[in-house]
């Protein structure tokens, strides 16, 4: 939330019919009144900003909080009567390139101390910190502080301590920041300051009449983070901007030029929010020359240098303005009165106050914007996935009035439809079952007759396994392309689930400042991750061919139908077997004893017994004819069973495999995203309630104290953004 998009108005309106009228309200302090000042009204708006990210707010952002809470340290130090007053923080902000260093050299350099102290030199112990490397991530920034005796220069606090009369006076803290860039830091810095200074030069402005003049395509090299800060905090009150003269730029195009850079609005702003001009000429060169003609003065050997030395001394101190640069710091004419350092605490609170509610409020309107972009990759997502199947389908189960031409196997030309079979419809799956059927029917006609049982009986299961191991077989090349297709659609699906999840993590680290939303997008990520692994499996070029190959393994698997077929049929052969030669065996005996014993029926006579044996054998014909048809027959049946229904498994499982192994991960995740979605927009609404709610109770409390204060005069409160509405700026720190 530290460095917010641009404040739209439109972003604005979202929150209120008027937007002016909420963020006037919400920065309307019940200060109007006899009896509280401007730092209870202050403190009243700070306590409930706070209260928006309190842990059970649904926004979260610890830079604000830590600003509140020193905003609010630092009005109740200054509003409390009787308490130790606290430094004037002020602050000097500059590039090297505009030669900052020397500005702030010249406001520390007194040849008359120097002397009167024995030649004791501080300003080299200043130097010395001006000199000191920045880190790649922060630029070089020290504090200056009144400290009796030598100067010195502490490396681990970044602190100079140095004997200075206006530092002690005026009980002034300084903090310089060479080279700033747009960071939570200086940041920081600026909103914890109560003057700010920052120091650009002529040749910059130059650089920004001419950018102006030629265009957007010309950019200025010089110092743009400087003239960025003083655009983003020109509402807050004491702050200056202080061109040093480089060049011979007219003093007065240095407002034009000024525009030029950062727009006539901040300059507008810097004017209504500082107590002097927003702009002030220095020469940091002139102030180094005149010190140095005074240092000559005072050692000089006879009077008339002298006196030529203190003329010059004389005439570019004064040009150099450095006495002007002086009186900004220690706190204007008024100097540093109990009530002067009061209302100018109170009007940097309400710069916080501002840019706090302007900061919610963009981050409101930016999170609706991430809001979109979910709903976009979900409905994206969706669609493509709705496309796959669709497409899917038309390819491997087309419509009825489809009669495209497939490659296949041992088949060619017009398939019929996948569809399922119904009253008078072929589908290609029905085809494939009769082929096979005929197939197997041509086997058992051809090689499995019922009479060649007697000696064929062991080769009826070889016969059948060779033939059914073919099962559906002219259907495979197709589903085993249509299988190799779906996984690679398979992969480019996975693809586009992992740049789903890349967006989500873009914006939850968009809206890391509404709480939760990090863990919530880690959590699913995760849980996206296990479902893929857990529920998807990798597709293989056989995958659709699963029930075609589970139909062939019930035929030929034990206990199956041909395994029934088979063992019937050799149940038939043996019990014929064991028949014919029981009977053989009787009618043969009978003969023999008949013939000796001259006795017995007239069957059993040897001229009956041939006849005899034809008419047993004819009847073990019969009923390996009849019991072998019924066997057949019994075996059609299972056939019949277990073909019905093929065309809707194999339906089913394209079904299967497209919506758990295709699209499964990505139907998921889309759905996922429409719940972060709901869940993060229900928050952000929560915090738009929270603003509205803290707004009208706001103007509530105002009205109270306004009905109360009615016929008095109520003390007039310097405001520190003139109107009291949400700035509306290219940026927001």
């Amino acid at each position: 939330m530290s460095q917010a998009p641009p404040l739209a108005r439109s972003a604005l309106a979202r929150l209120s019919n008027s937007p002016s009228r909420l963020a006037a309200s919400l920065n309307r302090a019940p200060s109007n009144s006899s009896r509280t000042g401007p730092s209870e009204g202050r403190l009243a708006q700070l306590h409930a900003l706070q209260r928006l990210f309190d842990s059970d707010s649904g926004i979260d952002s610890a830079l604000w909080r830590s600003r509140l809470a020193r905003t609010i340290q630092s009005l109740q130090q200054h509003s409390t009567p009787g308490t130790t007053p606290a430094p004037l923080r002020v602050l000097i902000a500059g590039s090297s390139l505009s030669r900052t260093a020397d500005v702030v050299v010249s406001l520390f350099d007194e040849p008359l101390r120097e002397q009167a102290a024995a030649g004791r030199t501080d300003l080299e112990v200043l130097r010395r910190a001006l000199s000191q490397p920045g880190s790649t991530d922060s630029p070089r920034r020290f504090t200056v502080q009144h400290g009796f005796g030598p100067a010195q220069w502490s490396e681990g606090q970044r602190n100079v301590s140095i004997d200075r009369n206006w530092l002690l006076d005026a009980n002034i803290q300084l903090t310089v920041i060479l080279d700033p860039t747009a960071d939570a830091a200086v940041h920081e810095a600026v909103y914890d300051s109560d003057i700010a200074l920052f120091v650009t030069d002529s040749y910059a402005l130059e650089q920004a009449l001419v950018q102006a003049s030629s265009g957007p395509s010309s950019n200025s090299p010089r110092s743009p983070a400087t003239l960025d800060l003083a655009s983003q905090f020109a509402s807050k009150p004491n702050v200056h901007v202080i061109v040093n003269q480089l060049t011979d730029l007219a003093p007065q195009q240095h407002l034009a030029a000024l525009e030029a850079a950062i727009g006539p609005a901040a300059v507008e702003q810097l004017a209504q929010s500082s107590s002097s001009a927003p702009l002030l000429a220095v020469s940091a060169a002139d102030a180094i020359a005149a010190n140095a003609a005074l240092r000559q003065a005072l050692t000089g050997p006879d009077v008339e240098s002298s006196s030529r030395l203190w003329d010059e001394f004389s005439g570019r101190f004064t040009a150099s303005k450095v006495a002007d640069v002086h009186r900004l710091i220690q706190g204007g004419p008024g100097g540093r009165a109990v009530g002067n350092s009061l209302a100018l605490v109170s009007q940097s609170a309400q710069v916080v106050i501002d840019h706090c509610i302007s900061d919610v409020v963009s981050f409101c309107a930016s999170a609706s914007a991430s809001f979109e972009r979910l709903l976009a990759v979900s409905a994206a997502l969706q669609s493509e996935d709705a496309g796959i199947q669709r497409e899917a389908h038309d390819r491997v189960w087309p419509s009825m009035s489809t009669t495209a031409t497939k490659r296949r196997g041992a088949l060619s030309g017009k398939v019929k439809s996948w569809s399922p079979t119904g009253p008078g419809s072929a589908s290609a799956i029905d085809e494939a079952l009769a082929e096979t059927a005929d197939s197997i029917a041509s086997t058992m006609e051809r090689r499995l007759q019922w009479w060649k049982l007697v000696w064929k009986v062991d080769d009826i299961r070889a016969e059948l396994e060779g033939v059914c191991a073919g099962f559906a077989a002219s259907l495979e090349s197709v589903l085993a392309y249509e299988s190799g297709r779906l996984a690679a659609l398979q992969v480019q699906q996975a693809d586009r689930a992992e740049r789903a999840l890349t967006e989500l993590r873009s914006v939850a680290a968009r809206l890391e400042a509404l709480r939760g939303t990090s863990r919530d997008a880690a959590l699913f990520a995760n849980d996206a991750e296990a479902v893929r692994s857990r529920e998807a499996r990798q597709l293989t070029p056989a995958t659709l061919l699963e029930p075609i190959e589970q139909r062939r393994e019930q035929l030929l698997r034990v206990g199956g139908p041909i395994d029934v077929l088979a063992g019937e049929a050799r149940k038939l052969a043996v019990t014929t077997y064991a028949a014919l030669g029981a009977t053989g065996a009787g009618l043969g005996s009978a003969s023999i004893m008949g013939a000796s014993l001259g006795t017995g029926p007239l069957s059993m006579e040897p001229s009956t017994a041939l006849a005899l044996s034809l008419l047993i054998c004819t009847a073990a014909a019969w009923r390996v004819q009849g019991r072998f048809a019924k066997i057949k027959a019994r075996f059609w049946q299972d056939w019949d069973r277990l073909a019905e229904g093929l065309d809707h498994e194999v339906k089913d499982h394209l079904d299967t495999v497209l919506e758990r192994d295709v699209v499964g991960p990505t139907c998921y995740i889309a759905t996922g995203l429409s719940s972060l979605k709901a869940k993060w927009q229900r928050d952000v609404a929560t915090v738009e309630a929270r603003l509205r709610s803290l707004s009208a109770a706001t103007s509530e409390a105002a009205g109270v104290q306004d009905r109360a204060a009615s016929g008095a005069m109520a003390a007039v409160e310097v405001r520190g953004t003139g109107n009291g509405a949400v700035v509306d700026k290219a940026a927001r720190p």
